[in-house]
């Protein structure tokens, strides 16, 4: 007679969930917090670790089946999205523009403000992708937007948000500088004041976005401030 050993699979799941209750645990990201000129770490990283379920259940299998096998453990060592490596002693300085904003009226330094506020302090992980129109919103009265002089074709005229095609222009010149891949950009019809020629980014709510995707290996962080003299950017 022969007989055929039967596996319980029920029973080895069970046996590999109490494994994993051991071994796996998420990896922890440091925290950084906004200050007035950059990010600061505040608490540490550290790493996580995840079992490889297929190759533990092909151990069992094999003990039990044949009686021999590599009893040792295949455990993914999992890396935090923000290492305190990554921020000790402060972060760098990848990338930083400005444009020009001292002939705005208060009305378009407002709008330029407001939008680009949305940005300030923001962290973006590696492989995400940013919208301005998602980020920023519609430039509606009810959310704080002037009417003040902005592009529309060839000719200038007023509407609210206008200003918020500088805010955007800003930001994909700095997004560009640190090396983050551009997904969608719209020049204007025409030369705008505040930017050289291809170095303008035109948005318009649901017809006109600007997308960027930062590919640069690293969390980022951005940081923007207004002035009646300047805008600036600045990516860490």
């Amino acid at each position: 007679f022969t007989s055929q050993m039967q596996i319980n699979e029920e029973k080895v799941d069970v046996f590999i969930a109490s494994i994993q209750a051991i071994t796996d645990k998420e990896a922890v990201d440091a925290q950084v917090v906004v200050d007035v000129d950059a990010p600061k770490l505040i608490t540490q990283s550290s790493d996580g670790s995840q079992l490889d379920v297929e190759k533990t259940r092909e151990t069992i299998e094999s003990l039990l089946l044949t009686g021999e096998g590599d009893t040792a453990l295949t455990v993914e060592i999992l890396t935090p999205a923000v290492s305190s490596d990554e921020v000790s002693g402060g972060l760098n300085l990848l990338a930083s523009y400005s444009t020009d904003m001292s002939s705005s009226s208060s009305r378009r330094y407002e709008n330029v403000r407001l939008a680009l506020s949305n940005f300030n302090g923001m962290a973006v992980y590696d492989g995400d992708e940013i919208s301005f129109n998602d980020v920023v919103g519609n430039r509606t009265p009810e959310r704080g937007y002037k009417e003040a002089p902005e592009y529309a074709g060839t000719s200038v005229v007023t509407g609210y948000g206008g200003g918020a095609c500088q805010a955007s222009t800003t930001l994909y010149c700095a997004v560009i500088k640190a090396g983050c891949e551009i997904i969608e950009r719209h020049p204007h019809n025409m030369t705008v004041a505040y930017a050289e020629p291809s170095l303008d980014a035109t948005v318009a709510w649901k017809s006109k976005d600007l997308v960027f995707k930062n590919n640069t290996g690293h969390t980022i962080y951005i940081y923007t401030n207004v002035t009646r003299e300047t805008a600036e950017v600045r990516i860490y």
